[in-house]
């Protein structure tokens, strides 16, 4: 959760090449634009900057509050029946919003590439995509945490299975919501829908375009397919890697092709990738060893439903980093 924060700053680097990448960026660029007439108002700049900056305040001071309430449970034994219903309604209260939000800067920053189209699934299309993504982040993290020794206590096959299941089936959801988009334009064949799909199916972009939907969901789909599979750490490891890379892929699908003819991969693709990555990396490490890996006096996590008992021992159910 505390990416966030950093990755809000990046968000506005955005807003220094507004008037190369995007058309809402270039003065009275929609004066004469019939098509677009009805958007022209909510893609002020002004509008999307203070949207922007509404989004990203209020998803960091939400990772900051929940993470401040679960370190104060670890912190206070005798109250963490309090703070564990100050936790879920903290939650209760961040999820329509969220909704909402990220609703609103998907369509600032991603359909606002190409103005002229829209769909009224691209939020939930985008938002599966980052659910199953931050699954993926997450499954890959215990996985290299339990090898190294640090959770080897408190994760165990059972554990690995659910992450496997949940990455799974969310892989599932993405590729529905995928073929749902697609689909839903492709039989209306309207022409303010259709532009979208002709960019990125024509010769240039389709082979890209189908590896998309092969990495992100054929791929999980088929590998995770048996019980074996999803509690087997080097297989959840590997799709859980393709998954992270499927994302980057979808996203570029999603955005490049409004701004070039054909694909190109070149350095700076490969840097700024990479930068970002060890940004993440940086990040959860340095705020990993600061609190337990696994809250401590929760009063859900605190019962081991394996065996029907209660742990006796904080040593028995976290793992620190040295």
């Amino acid at each position: 959760m505390l990416v966030v924060p950093v990755a809000s700053l990046l968000i506005f680097t955005l807003w220094l090449g507004r008037q190369t990448l995007y058309e809402w960026g270039r003065a009275g660029a929609f004066t004469h634009e019939s098509r677009i007439a009805g958007k022209a108002q909510y893609l002020q700049p002004d509008w999307i900057l203070a949207r922007t900056v509404m989004a990203c305040l209020f998803w960091s001071v939400s990772a900051w509050v929940l993470r401040k309430t679960s370190i104060d449970q670890d912190r206070n034994p005798a109250r963490n029946m309090v703070l564990h219903h100050r936790l879920n309604r903290c939650s209760a209260v961040f999820v329509p919003i969220f909704s909402i939000t990220f609703t609103a800067v998907s369509f600032d920053w991603l359909i606002s590439l190409e103005p002229d189209w829209f769909s009224t699934m691209f939020a939930v299309y985008v938002f599966a995509g980052v659910f199953v993504h931050g699954i993926a982040a997450i499954t890959l993290t215990t996985v290299v945490l339990r090898k190294s020794g640090y959770l080897s206590n408190t994760i165990n096959d059972d554990r690995l299975h659910d992450l496997g299941k949940m990455l799974f089936a969310f892989s599932t959801f993405w590729g529905y919501i995928w073929l749902c988009q697609y689909l839903l334009i492709w039989y209306g064949n309207i022409p303010e829908e259709v532009t979208y799909y002709l960019k990125r199916t024509n010769p240039q972009w389709v082979a890209l375009f189908m590896l998309n939907l092969f990495i992100n969901w054929v791929i999980p789909f088929t590998v995770l397919l048996s019980a074996k599979a999803k509690q087997r750490p080097q297989i959840l490891k590997w799709v859980s890697i393709l998954v992270l890379g499927g994302r980057w892929l979808d996203l570029y699908v999603m955005i490049m092709p409004s701004r070039w003819a054909y694909p190109r991969f070149g350095v700076p693709e490969i840097l700024i990738a990479s930068a970002y990555a060890t940004l993440l990396y940086l990040v959860v490490v340095q705020y990993l060893g600061r609190a337990p890996m696994v809250p401590v006096n929760d009063p859900v996590l605190a019962f081991d439903s394996a065996s029907g008992q209660h742990f006796s021992h904080v040593s028995d159910l976290v793992g620190f980093r040295e």
